[in-house]
């Protein structure tokens, strides 16, 4: 597990059937994590693609209900620029930039 800060936390009232496009752009480096409230159990995906909608990382996670943290590790070897987070079940979705400095 990565020892970074929890830079997005995503609350369980957000709605995640909007892309808010008037979110912050979170920067980082080696990686993050992600904080997820959840009132419900269900399984996800986690994807971060770069500016061309290339595939960086893909993961599988089962959200559980109340409190997630996701870690996405191992992006040093990413060139600088502007990542593309979505995070989805069934029947939400979120996404948000991240910026790799």
């Amino acid at each position: 597990m990565i020892e970074a800060p929890i830079i997005l936390e995503i609350p369980s009232e957000f709605n995640f059937n909007q892309i808010n496009s008037s979110a912050q752009i979170y920067p980082f480096n080696e990686g993050f994590m992600v904080r997820l409230n959840s009132l419900q159990q269900s399984n996800g995906i986690v994807e971060l693609r770069d500016s061309n909608g290339r595939l960086i990382h893909q993961e599988k996670v089962l959200v559980g209900i109340g409190e997630n943290i996701y870690s996405i590790a191992g992006l040093s070897g990413l060139s600088r620029g502007v990542y593309v987070l979505h995070i989805a079940n069934r029947s939400k979705n979120f996404t948000n930039k991240m910026i790799k400095e």
